[in-house]
C-alpha cells in the first residue's frame, strides 16, 4: 500500500510540474521538457505491475496527468504557431528590405 501512495504522490507531483511548465510557456519562457517525458516515462513503468484494485485507485490521478500534459501539447503547439508567424513576417520583411536595397542586374552604380 505503501508503493501506491508513493506512485499516488509522484503522480500528482508530476502534473504539478506539467501545469508549471504550460504557464512558463505561457509566460515565453522556453523550457526543456525531456526531464518531464523521462519523469512520466518512469511513472508509466511502475503503472505496469498494478493490479486491478490499485490501477483503479490510480485512474482518477493519472487521467488528471494526461489532462495536464494535453493542456501542455496545446500550449506548445499555440506558441509554436505564433513563433513560426512571427519568422515569416520577419523573413518576408527582410525580403521586401532586401529588395529596395538590391541593385537591379545589369545596371552600373555612378561614381
Amino acid at each position: 500500500m505503501e508503493q501506491l501512495d508513493t506512485l499516488l504522490e509522484d503522480i500528482a507531483r508530476v502534473s504539478d510540474v506539467v501545469a508549471a511548465a504550460r504557464d512558463l510557456i505561457d509566460d515565453g519562457q522556453i523550457i526543456n521538457i525531456q526531464p518531464l517525458e523521462n519523469e512520466v516515462g518512469e511513472l508509466c513503468t511502475r503503472m505496469t505491475g498494478l493490479d486491478a484494485a490499485a490501477a483503479k485507485k490510480v485512474q482518477p490521478v493519472l487521467l488528471g496527468l494526461m489532462e495536464e500534459l494535453n493542456r501542455l501539447a496545446e500550449t506548445m503547439g499555440e506558441r509554436h504557431r505564433e513563433l513560426t508567424g512571427a519568422l515569416r513576417s520577419l523573413s518576408q520583411h527582410g525580403n521586401a528590405a532586401s529588395a529596395y536595397t538590391s541593385r537591379p542586374t545589369g545596371t552600373k552604380s555612378s561614381t
